[in-house]
């Protein structure tokens, strides 16, 4: 493994997940260089531009998407949705999906069924305050005066997705609806991963992210919804400069 996902317990004895390279950042960022030339070399062109604001979430997003999927959310029962994690070079996000995966229990226990929503924000700064965009991001799930971000929307497309690409049984389907509820309180099957991307030498991810996910619980989310996770890598700003033009690079 080139990485590992470590539990860390913070003041208010909330775990946050924390990735970092293993045995360190030059293996980590590897593998990361590894699994986009897979992605990049099956379906997509590259964006050739000049580095932006967009670029570098496409690629922290691309980061996240795919060290949750290599870290238990795959295998059977999973599905994973992620347009911009799988073309994290194109210069926007593509319109639709964000990383959404799908767990459906495959022994029939709808008790186990689970919708996992990922939120992501990456920062090359050394202050890791900009983690707190994602309390936002968690707000926008249930505000139904926000159509293109709120979760009753997004789980449409998802049906949809699954439906018409993947073919999924009108079973199957009914179980992906039985996921939603209207209200925070009651989204008791979707588990929020709120994700901040950053470099490694800089704040203290365990204390940012408590707060965050303090944060999110006061909208109304159960402590079991909310599950934080941090992914670092040293001399962060260069590994994603380096990843864009698919080059080799020690952190």
């Amino acid at each position: 493994m080139s990485f590992s996902k470590v539990s860390k317990v913070s003041t208010n004895d909330r775990a946050i997940h924390c990735v970092t390279g293993t045995p360190n950042c030059s293996a980590f960022y590897n593998w990361a260089l590894t699994k986009l030339q897979d992605i990049l070399s099956r379906w997509h062109l590259a964006y050739t531009g000049p580095m932006t604001t967009g670029l570098q979430g496409n690629l922290g997003e691309f980061l996240s998407y795919h060290v949750a999927r290599q870290s238990g959310l795959s295998g059977p029962g999973f599905t994973g949705i992620a347009l911009g994690a799988n073309s994290p070079l194109n210069i926007g996000a593509p319109t639709g999906l964000d990383a959404t995966i799908v767990f459906l229990s495959p022994d029939g226990d709808t008790s186990k069924d689970r919708l996992y929503v990922m939120e992501m924000k990456t920062t090359i700064v050394q202050n890791l305050s900009y983690a707190n965009a994602l309390v936002g991001d968690c707000e926008k799930l249930l505000d139904a005066t926000r159509p293109s971000t709120n979760l009753a929307n997004r789980m449409s497309g998802l049906k949809g997705f699954l439906s018409d690409t993947l073919e999924f049984s009108d079973a199957l389907l009914d179980r992906v609806e039985d996921l939603y509820r209207p209200t925070a309180a009651e989204c008791v099957k979707v588990k929020l991963i709120p994700t901040l991307v950053h470099d490694l030498r800089y704040g203290d991810p365990v204390v940012t992210l408590d707060g965050v996910a303090r944060k999110i619980e006061l909208l109304g989310w159960l402590p079991t919804s909310v599950e934080p996770w941090s992914v670092s890598l040293t001399r962060l700003d260069e590994c994603l400069q380096h990843l864009r033009h698919q080059a080799a690079f020690v952190p």
